[in-house]
């Protein structure tokens, strides 16, 4: 285990304010070890005579900016594997693809707290194998935090999942995968089969095609194992008869997957149905909270509107954990894929996540993207300020006008009422 005073840090910048900044954040988290550099050249000349262990990069540097840095640093076979932080305010696709692609470890956006960095700092170290005394005290409280949620799942009500839903997950996990015997599971359940086919059948995915599909067969040749999956299993979840409150949830996550999937079609169509399974199920631990404490858990949501305090920390002081926390203990036994999973655990984050080779950010931007959004048409304002600023950093990582926005967003009432239908009545 390495004590924060024996690890090395560089930082690059030339803005005075964010170097204090960095600089009065690491002392005060016990990081002594601490390396200015105000251009490339200092930057170059720590890194030959030091081993550092994370290098923190200013983004908006004039001249030779910290972006030709990182990509000539990453060119040294002897730098090339060192933890590498990229600050920036100007967030443009093609360099966080770029940056990402000769291993930058993380990209992080103005303005951004100490909690948030604090958080990064750990993450990254865990990838890079820098056991820090916060890390592990970290891995000790999320031990406890998980052994305390099974001792509460004994006791606590959690959304039932039917006998097709798991018998399917357990068939597309194996590598032999019997289309034939899909069909005979999911058969079983007449009213999953009605969505399944129905969905199959729907303006999003019959195309130019006149054919009604009949079958499970067909309808899963149309749409896809991955998303067949998750119609079955969100489909399946008994949620109907609940309190209001988690019906509200539920009823809010089909609004934002809707949200989230059109804009997906502007940016990346091959996202479309990734991002309506990570948006209709990321919010499953919310479920749960609201399934068990449903007053306390109002008043969560309440405060949180009300006193513009983040829900995570709500939650936190509230029952001891937080929904993402539960949502993934809860999706593991669901069976839910890696992907998925990682959506669950961290959606409140801009972080990299990645499904089937694509682009580490797209999801996770997307998703907050699609739920600030729905923010400020469910409040019918434009939202808190900082909001308004993280969606327009957002809406320019992917290019996208406000016009293109309003434009993606026009399909939302048909397609809200067309998925309502699928996974809110019977």
């Amino acid at each position: 285990m390495m004590p924060p005073k024996e690890i090395n840090i560089m930082m690059l910048s030339n803005d005075k304010d964010l170097m204090n900044l960095l600089k009065g954040f690491f002392n005060k988290n016990g990081y002594q070890n601490l390396y200015e550099a105000g251009n490339s050249l200092e930057a170059q000349k720590f890194l030959a005579q030091t081993p550092f262990h994370l290098v923190v990069v200013d983004g908006d540097m004039p001249e030779r900016n910290g972006y030709q840095f990182i990509l000539t640093m990453k060119k040294r076979n002897k730098w090339k594997d060192i933890a590498t932080i990229f600050i920036t305010d100007k967030v443009r696709k093609e360099d966080i693809i770029a940056l990402m692609k000769v291993g930058v470890t993380m990209c992080m956006l103005k303005p951004f707290s100490e909690s948030t960095l604090l958080q990064r700092i750990n993450e990254i170290f865990e990838i890079h194998g820098v056991v820090t005394e916060e890390h592990a005290v970290k891995e000790k409280k999320g031990s406890a935090i998980e052994k305390d949620l099974k001792k509460i799942f004994r006791k606590m009500k959690i959304p039932v999942m039917s006998a097709v839903a798991v018998k399917l997950s357990e068939l597309i996990k194996s590598s032999d995968v019997n289309f034939k015997e899909i069909e005979k599971i999911v058969a079983n359940d007449p009213s999953i089969t009605g969505k399944v086919l129905r969905m199959a059948n729907s303006s999003f995915y019959r195309g130019i095609a006149t054919k009604d599909i009949i079958s499970i067969r067909e309808a899963t040749a149309r749409i896809g194992l991955q998303q067949l999956q998750q119609v079955v299993i969100a489909s399946s979840l008994s949620i109907q008869g609940e309190n209001p409150l988690v019906r509200e949830i539920w009823q809010n996550s089909i609004a934002r997957a809707c949200i989230g999937s059109l804009i997906s079609s502007k940016v990346n169509k091959s996202l479309f149905w990734v991002i309506f399974s990570a948006e209709i199920m990321h919010d499953i631990g919310a479920i749960v909270l609201a399934m068990n404490y449903e007053d306390a858990y109002r008043k969560v949501i309440d405060d949180c509107k009300s006193n513009d305090q983040h829900i995570i920390d709500l939650e936190t002081r509230a029952f001891g954990y937080n929904h993402m926390q539960v949502g993934k203990y809860v999706g593991e036994r669901m069976g839910l894929p890696p992907y998925l999973l990682n959506i669950i655990a961290s959606h409140h984050n801009f972080k990299p996540v990645e499904a089937d080779g694509t682009n580490v950010y797209d999801i996770s931007a997307i998703i907050l993207l699609s739920d600030i959004l729905f923010y400020e048409q469910h409040t019918g304002s434009n939202g808190k300020e900082h909001l308004v600023e993280l969606k327009e950093k957002i809406a320019n990582y992917f290019g996208l006008l406000e016009e293109e926005l309003l434009d993606a967003l026009e399909d939302f009432p048909s397609f809200f009422n067309e998925q309502f239908e699928f996974f809110v009545q019977d």
